[in-house]
Formats: structure tokens, C-alpha cells, sequence
């Protein structure tokens, strides 16, 4: 079981007596000098206790709830800060921060199919932060609009989604989802999630599995080799990638990606996922 929690702190013991694999704990300015001191951040301590005790961490980045529709100046200011407490708790390069976006976003172009457009100020926060080229991978937290753009328009890697402000729809490509489900008595610091992929950012790092890493083609080797290379079926060559596609999942474009190419030698560049 996964679940989140912040100024609530369940003992190790209530964890593993609920069967608790994993829980998002908080980064953010949160008790930081000049802002409000609420506690919910993790430590250095908490996070060893947790993983020594077999409980892996993941982190979203939250002090204000709408504060990345503060933009890009906003943007650098968190990215930096996450870099410097991720260091401080020793957590492992290539983990992911889930940046909050934790209000209903409005839609800031209604007259355009551009999601980053949509994103208005939102996407200029998103945009900072990739622009410092953390050690960590940038996420998003929020309803099914905020994660499907920010993750549609490139802006971020991976999405953790709230039922709140989706409408009852869910992104196909949020490795979590945050139901309206709470514990310990309806503690609403306790949240179950649901989770839809072995690695959703969490440290300890999961080993790579199918479909977890990009590969480039050289220009000398075919589709078919390539997933023999990998030990992989064609078809699960071609599902991993659609998977990976801007946008969501979906067909893939180009002959190369057509039964009958299979076996052409792809050209020096194109990526797929394996």
C-alpha cells in the first residue's frame, strides 16, 4: 500500500502493521526563515528511519497551493531549494520531485490545443525549474488538467493526480493517483494512492525495468534487432514507446514503426523505448 501524509506522522510500527510499502512525504518552504512553520517537511532522520525500515520515499514539493502560478521567478526559487534539501536528506540521484500544482487551474487559452499555452503562468514555473537541470526529475501534482499538460507539453516527467478538479477523468500516463480515500479514522493528512508503474520516483531507486529507458538508433540497426537486443518482443518495442509519446500514449507516426520496416535499418537518431 502507498499513501501520503504531512504533519500527521504514523509510527513505523502503524506503517507496517497497515502493510504500507511506500509514503510521499514534503519538501518545500515550509518552517523556512521568513515562512510559516507547519512541520510537515521530512528530515534526514525520518527519511532514514523510513528506508531502514524497508519504506520507500517519494517527495512533492508544496508550500503555497497555487504558488506555481507565481511563473518563472517562483520556478527557479523552488527548483533551487529542492536541490538543496534533496542534498541535505542524501537522497539518490533520479529521484522525482512532484512540483504542486494544487488548486483548479484555469484554463488560460481556452481558444488554443497548445497545452503549454493552457498552462499560462503554470508552464513558466515548470519551465524554470527544467531550466536548472536538476539531479532530479521534475513531476506534477494535480488534477487531471494540470498533469495532463505539464506532462503533455513536456514540462514534466512523470504525474501523481488528484481526483480533485479531474472531473472523473484519470491521465493515462500519472504513475499515481490520489483517490478520495483517507486513513487512520479519516485523518485527512493520510491519503491512499494508487499506483500504475514500478518506478513513480520513489528512493530507494527501483532497478530499470522493459520500458524504462530511451535508446537512440545508430543508423545500422533495425526495430527487430533492436528488441532482440533487448530481449523484447517487437510489439512490446512499439507499446513501451507509444507509451512515451509527447502527449500521452498513442499510435506511433513513421514507416519505420510499420510491420513492414521492421527489419530496415532505423536512421542515426530516432529514439525508442526499451
Amino acid at each position: 500500500m502507498i499513501i501520503d501524509y504531512s504533519t500527521f506522522r504514523p509510527t513505523i510500527a502503524e506503517l507496517k502493521s497497515a502493510g504500507v510499502t511506500a509514503v510521499g512525504r514534503y519538501i518545500g518552504w515550509d518552517c523556512r526563515p521568513g515562512c510559516d512553520c507547519k512541520g510537515k517537511n521530512i528530515d534526514s532522520a525520518e527519511a532514514n528511519q523510513l528506508i531502514s525500515s524497508g519504506i520507500s520515499v517519494f517527495v512533492s514539493f508544496e508550500y503555497e497551493a497555487a504558488g506555481a502560478a507565481k511563473g518563472g521567478p517562483q520556478g527557479t526559487a523552488d527548483g533551487n531549494l529542492a536541490s538543496e534539501q534533496l542534498t541535505a536528506l542524501g537522497a539518490p540521484v533520479g529521484m522525482t520531485v512532484y512540483f504542486s500544482v494544487d488548486f483548479d487551474i484555469p484554463d488560460y487559452a481556452p481558444g488554443s490545443t497548445d497545452p503549454k499555452a493552457k498552462l499560462g503562468p503554470v508552464a513558466d514555473y515548470f519551465e524554470a525549474i527544467n531550466a536548472l537541470h536538476p539531479r532530479y526529475k521534475v513531476g506534477v501534482y494535480g488534477g487531471y488538467y494540470a498533469v495532463s499538460r505539464a506532462m503533455g507539453a513536456g514540462l514534466a516527467e512523470m504525474g501523481w493526480q488528484t481526483v480533485a478538479w479531474s472531473g472523473g477523468q484519470v491521465y493515462s500516463r500519472a504513475v499515481l493517483l490520489q483517490p478520495a480515500t483517507q486513513l487512520w479514522g479519516g485523518n485527512a493528512d493520510v491519503d491512499l494512492l494508487l499506483h500504475g508503474a514500478t518506478d513513480f520516483g520513489q528512493w530507494p531507486r527501483p532497478a530499470p525495468g522493459p520500458g524504462s529507458r530511451q535508446f537512440e538508433a545508430d543508423g545500422t540497426v533495425s526495430l527487430h534487432d533492436a528488441a532482440q537486443h533487448h530481449g523484447l518482443a517487437v510489439s512490446q518495442v512499439l507499446w513501451f514507446t507509444a507509451q512515451h509519446k509527447p502527449g500521452g500514449y498513442g499510435p506511433l507516426e513513421g514507416p519505420y514503426f510499420d510491420a513492414g520496416q521492421w527489419h530496415a535499418a532505423m536512421p542515426a537518431g530516432m529514439v525508442y523505448w526499451a
